[in-house]
């Protein structure tokens, strides 16, 4: 792993290790900073495409027990990701009134 990898991966810790805690940052930084997280995510995902290639692509070429299990195992990780970053927006209470979706009454 380069210099450059390291520091991003570094970045992407630390941010999320603020992010996850919004007793310390305040709801609103809470939720500004989580929205920044899938653009970290996909920065992350980028910078190891090869290594994303090569894992599918193994995958399929060398069927196993082990294997198969990451495959899935990673897919459902994601899906739950994708699955707490919308409805975190969805119960927002900062980011949507600051763009103005925000329901009166909710």
């Amino acid at each position: 792993m380069d210099r450059r990898n390291l520091a991003i991966d570094i970045a992407a810790l630390a941010v999320y290790l603020v992010a996850a805690n919004p007793a310390v940052t305040g709801i609103g930084i809470h939720e500004w900073l989580g929205l920044g997280m899938p653009v970290i995510f996909f920065v992350h995902a980028a910078m190891h495409v090869d290594w994303v290639i090569e894992a599918v692509r193994g995958s399929f070429v060398r069927l196993s027990w082990a294997r198969t299990g990451n495959a899935v195992l990673d897919l459902v990780i994601v899906a739950v990701v994708m699955v707490v970053m919308v409805s975190g927006v969805m119960v927002s209470g900062a980011v949507l009134p600051a763009l103005g979706l925000y329901a009166d009454g909710y």
